[in-house]
């Protein structure tokens, strides 16, 4: 799942497989972009069914959040 909160300016990625997340962070930090790295979440409100079955089955799942245009 991808975010972007054109206010703030962030990009955020929500994911099941932690190396997609990985992968995900190192494309935007080769890209110019601040990735802040990628953080395992227990997010009380899934934003999609698919993340929502992930969580109900006890998937781990992963956050990467990057800063546009820094």
């Amino acid at each position: 799942l991808h975010r972007v909160d054109r206010r703030q300016r962030q990009m955020c990625i929500r994911d099941s497989w932690k190396l997609y997340a990985d992968e995900f962070c190192s494309a935007l930090n080769i890209a110019g972009m601040v990735c802040e790295g990628v953080n395992i979440i227990d997010p009380e409100n899934t934003m999609t069914l698919f993340e929502k079955k992930y969580k109900q089955s006890g998937h781990e799942l992963y956050s990467c959040i990057a800063y546009l245009n820094k």
